[in-house]
């Protein structure tokens, strides 16, 4: 079985494919039935069947080390295809193989449909939207902004950034497959997002705004920055909440001393803003990550 270049497919003995896909899973979602130490009771193939008779999505089993004894069945409303799964690398780092079943044979095209009672209308994709890391936490880190405008006349939706669309920035819909002018692909998953997969490796996703989750909550409390040397070290001091201004969801700070410096946090770092605009991520004591920083 390792030896096998995924993805492979075979058919279903109740009709339909099941493909195989080596280090992807869905994890932690739509566990329906483990089977422990399935191994020594059943082969992947009356899993397979198992599967098929109780209608679950999909089964998935250990393919290496650190291993786990069980069988996992997933069950869906949807139509589960490989572009729905997360690689192991950002979940559990367990390599393991999938098996995906699709009934009658489909190919998973129809999922968001499907998981929207089939009620799916290109106009739904009309208004603002915003890019996050895939397998995130789909927070507004900043990344990326636009607007969608569904063109009917040409049966498309264009993408509009300060009121302005790029030179063939636009995109077509077929079920859930998603054709970037451009060429680059996309998947149309059931939760609405979009999970652009040629865009490097699949790192990024799409999120409407309203669907947006809440910011997470940063403290009102005073912050002490220390650490800065140099011509930096003007940056040093104590923060305090700038009256009720706020950007991102979250509140803007300024410095006690410093009455030209403002300081809000953005992507899990802490940024320092000058009157000018000039902006320095806090010092890794302060911060994990640097963050892009704008003018406030």
């Amino acid at each position: 079985m390792h030896g096998k270049p995924p993805p492979t497919a075979s058919g279903g003995g109740g009709g339909g494919t099941w493909t195989e896909h080596r280090d992807i899973d869905m994890c932690g979602q739509g566990d329906a039935e483990l089977v422990h130490n399935w191994k020594k009771t059943h082969s992947v193939e009356q899993l397979k069947r198992i599967a098929e008779q109780k209608g679950y999505s999909a089964v998935t089993v250990s393919s290496g080390t650190p291993s786990f004894g069980h069988a996992a069945f997933k069950k869906f409303s949807y139509q589960l295809t490989p572009a729905h799964c997360k690689p192991i690398s950002s979940c559990c780092k367990h390599p393991c193989t999938i098996y995906i079943f699709a009934p009658g044979g489909g190919g998973g095209g129809s999922g968001a449909a499907k998981a929207s009672g089939g009620a799916f209308q290109l106009s739904d994709m009309s208004g603002s939207w915003y890019t996050y890391k895939t397998g995130g936490d789909a927070v507004d880190a900043g990344i990326d902004a636009y607007e969608f405008v569904v063109d009917a006349k040409k049966n498309c939706v264009r993408i509009l950034r300060h009121g302005k669309q790029g030179k063939k920035d636009e995109f077509s819909v077929s079920g859930a497959e998603i054709k970037h002018a451009h060429g680059h692909r996309a998947q149309l998953l059931p939760n609405g997002d979009i999970h652009w997969l040629t865009i490097e490796g699949g790192k990024y996703s799409s999120r409407r705004r309203d669907r947006a989750p809440p910011a997470p909550p940063v403290s009102t409390s005073p912050v002490k920055l220390e650490g800065w040397t140099g011509y930096n070290a003007r940056f040093n001091g104590e923060y305090v909440p700038d009256g009720g201004n706020q950007l991102s969801g979250r509140p803007v700070l300024r410095h006690t001393r410093e009455g030209w410096c403002r300081m809000y946090v953005t992507a899990a770092a802490m940024v320092c803003v000058g009157a000018a605009g000039a902006a320095a991520a806090a010092p890794a004591a302060a911060a994990p990550a640097a963050a892009d920083a704008g003018a406030l």
